[in-house]
């Protein structure tokens, strides 16, 4: 989380649609809106999470009726996903953007190499060999 007397960011996991997915999120004050805070930050956010995680996807979502959100998500490179009836009964819309080198992190855990990532909006995670530390 990051936050400024201006911006408030974060990246956490987010029940999206009933699925945990790792998610952007930005509050920005009325008075610095359209400035470009948010969509500068939103990008940092993509790349530390593509350069630091294992997840092959990233999520934002927003009221459906949130403008200005879906433009930062747009400017992020996420592209539209769908809409779904959130937690508190509205509908709210879902964006998202891959990976461009289509890693995965690779783990070797007590000799066995472990897969993680992300596809569309299921989880996975792939084990068995051994081998290869590090991203792949």
């Amino acid at each position: 989380i990051m936050e400024t007397e201006r911006l408030r960011l974060r990246i956490t996991m987010q029940q999206i649609d009933r699925v945990i997915l790792p998610e952007i999120g930005y509050h920005i004050r009325r008075d610095c809106q359209r400035q470009g805070y948010a969509r500068e930050a939103a990008r940092a956010c993509r790349e530390w999470i593509f350069e630091h995680t294992p997840f092959l996807e990233v999520y934002s979502y927003m009221k459906q009726d949130n403008l200005p959100s879906a433009a930062v998500a747009r400017a992020n490179g996420m592209e539209y996903r769908g809409a779904f009836t959130d937690g508190e009964g509205e509908t709210s819309v879902c964006y998202a953007i891959r990976r461009a080198d289509g890693k995965v992190l690779v783990l070797v855990v007590s000799g066995q190499k472990l897969l993680f990532g992300f596809f569309g909006f299921a989880a996975f995670i792939l084990m068995k060999s051994d081998a290869l530390v590090g991203v792949s």
